[in-house]
């Protein structure tokens, strides 16, 4: 997932700089932890300046994304009052709609076109 898949025969000029990515990847985190939003509007654009393919910066921004969103949830559940029927709708709506809309993508939008 970090690096390119070579038996795709992908006739990548620049290769993907993993270690850079992991350099700019430290101070992302801690602005966007200082400005209480998501490193992720900041990841993702970094990972396609360094080479990565859109999907494989999508892919892992959502990764590196998952974690902080689940622990800065953690300390709300003692206080929160959960409306279970509109989750359920949501996580329902939700999921279908990430799983039609990547269908779509991965199936009409150009790697370069998403670029």
């Amino acid at each position: 997932m970090f690096l390119p898949d070579k038996s795709a025969g992908g006739t990548r000029s620049v290769e993907p700089n993993l270690g850079l990515a992991l350099l700019f990847a430290a101070p992302i985190s801690v602005v966007a932890g200082m400005l209480g939003v998501d490193p992720g509007f900041l990841l993702l654009p970094t990972l396609i300046l360094l080479h990565y393919e859109p999907k494989h910066a999508a892919a892992i921004n959502a990764l590196a994304v998952t974690p902080p969103s689940f622990s800065a949830l953690i300390p709300h559940l003692a206080t929160a009052t959960i409306n279970w029927t509109l989750g359920a709708i949501l996580v329902v709506v939700g999921a279908a709609g990430s799983f039609f809309g990547a269908r779509l993508t991965s199936l009409y939008v150009p790697g370069q076109r998403l670029k």
